[in-house]
Order: structure tokens, then sequence, then C-alpha cells
């Protein structure tokens, strides 16, 4: 037994010393530090709720170098910010592409709040079957949890997997009292936004609207329990010219439905901007569908 301990730690450490350089720290004016990977030559992601300051950002290396940053974008609903410095041989984490994570697998957390990496050895508690969508109205392509708790400094860290490949980012910024990971797939199409835009694009109606319940020959007619009641609507804005109207019933975009606010924003993805998607209403006891012209939320 005391055996198979040793080379379980020594594979540990092992781990931990091969992913260390691509794990950095990140100042940026928060007094806690912060952590931050390696995605490609020059870029690397953090935490966007570590991020105190736009400007005058150090991001310190493996042995101690420190380079200044300059912040490319952020997303807050992710909580994911992307820096560039001027290093271009830096080592990209490797991430695991080729399978999905699973429940009770044995994973690491590491991090550099300070000069030296940190890591904490855990477990996969949580792990969605299919996509997430956070309070945000952020997509996720899937919800990971591990039962390492928020440790201070862990926020824009590493997960790594008992093989040594990164599953994604940590982040303690999303939902509070959680530590989450963002996954690859996730951080890719994100990295991506920022790199183009500095931000997220989101969609816009120009609506504001509360949920609502329907019962009896609305549920019915609906053919649905829920919907959002329009209770203002932006004069000019693309649901005034789609022909919406205060007191409709939003039942679905682009034919998913939408019940909540969240599910709304979820819609409103970036893939529809510009264009027009038909908008499922009740109105006066009958269903109607109108298309409406998604523009970019400024």
């Amino acid at each position: 037994m005391s055996q198979a301990l040793s080379l379980f730690s020594k594979d540990l450490t092992e781990i931990v010393a091969n992913q260390a350089p691509s794990v950095v720290e990140v100042d940026a004016g928060h007094r806690r530090g912060a952590s931050g990977l390696v995605w490609a030559e020059g870029l690397i992601l953090t935490a966007a709720h570590k991020l105190l300051r736009d400007e005058d950002i150090q991001v310190g290396l493996d042995g101690g170098t420190r380079l200044p940053a300059r912040l490319l974008g952020v997303d807050h609903s992710t909580d994911l910010g992307l820096l560039q410095v001027d290093r271009q041989d830096l080592r990209p984490v490797a991430f695991r592409t080729d399978t999905s994570p699973r429940v009770g697998e044995l994973v690491l957390a590491l991090a550099r709040p300070g000069k030296t990496v940190r890591a904490a050895l855990g477990i996969l508690s949580t792990v969605s079957a299919g996509p997430w969508r956070g309070p945000g109205g952020a997509s996720l392509e899937r919800y990971i949890e591990s039962d390492i708790s928020g440790r201070v400094g862990f926020s824009g860290g590493l997960l790594v997997d008992a093989e040594g490949l990164g599953i994604g980012l940590n982040t303690g910024g999303l939902i509070r009292g959680a530590s989450m990971t963002i996954p690859q797939a996730t951080l890719a199409r994100v990295v991506a936004s920022l790199q183009a835009h500095g931000s997220v694009r989101r969609g816009f109606l120009g609506i504001a609207a509360q949920p609502i319940l329907l019962e009896g020959a609305a549920k019915t007619v609906a053919a649905s329990d829920r919907g959002l009641i329009l209770v203002r609507i932006e004069s000019g804005g693309p649901a005034e010219r789609g022909g919406l109207l205060v007191g409709d019933v939003i039942l679905s975009v682009d034919g998913q439905g939408v019940g909540d606010l969240r599910e709304l924003l979820g819609v409103l993805d970036e893939t529809r901007i510009g264009r027009a998607v038909p908008v499922r209403i009740m109105r006066a006891g009958a269903t109607l569908e109108l298309p409406v012209t998604v523009e970019v939320r400024a």
C-alpha cells in the first residue's frame, strides 16, 4: 500500500510540474490575488471578477518573471477575461478533448496567486449532461463543479484530470459558494469573441418583460403553461418595428420556449444578431408569429 501511495504521490507532483508553466499570476488590483492560464502564444485567460482595473495589469510567470499585460476584453456573464502579453514562448495548457468529464474523477486544481504554484486535490462532484444557462444568460457547454472549495487565489486557475490534461478554468465568480469550472469548449468560444470584438455580443429586442403562468383556456391555446408578458417596449427598437405590443405574451423565440428571462437571454446569442427570427406570441386569446430582427445589445 505504501508503495502504491508513493507512486500516486509522484504522479501528482509530475502533473503539477508539467502544467505549472501554463498557470500564471494575474495582478489587476485584487488584494487577494488571482491566477490565469496560458491559452495560446501571448494570450492569458483569467477570471473577470478578479480584474479590478483595465490598465497596469501584471502577469507573473513560472520562475518569477513579470510582464505587463493588455486587456483584450471581458465577458462578465461567463466570468472570463482575456489578456495579451508580449511573450511568444509561453506553453499553452494541454486540454483533453476526446472524452467528457465524469462525476467521481480525481482532479487537481492549480493556481498561482503569488510567485509559486499551488495545488489542491479533489473529485468532480457535479457534471451536467448538457448545456447550462447561467444567471446572467451565459451559456456553458456543461456545468462542472468539484469539491475543491473556493480557495484564495484559485479563481482563474486550471483544473486538470488524473492524466494531467486540462478540463477547464476554475472560478468562484459565477455562483456564490460554488467552485465551478468553465469547460474548454466554452473557453474557446468566448476567446474567439473577445479577440474579434472585445466582448461577447448578445442580442437585443428592446423589451421589458415578466414571467407569467398560463392557466385554463390560455394554457390550452398557447400549448404552454409559461411565457413572458411584455410590460414595456422601447420606442424604435426591434420589438416595436416587428409589431409586438405591450401586453403580448412571448411564448417562443426562433422555436425555443422562453418561460423566464434567463431562457430569453440564452436564445438571444451572437448567432441570431442581424437575423429576423420568428417570435411566437399570444395576443387577445389567440397565437400568432411575427418576424423580429435581433440587434446587438449596446
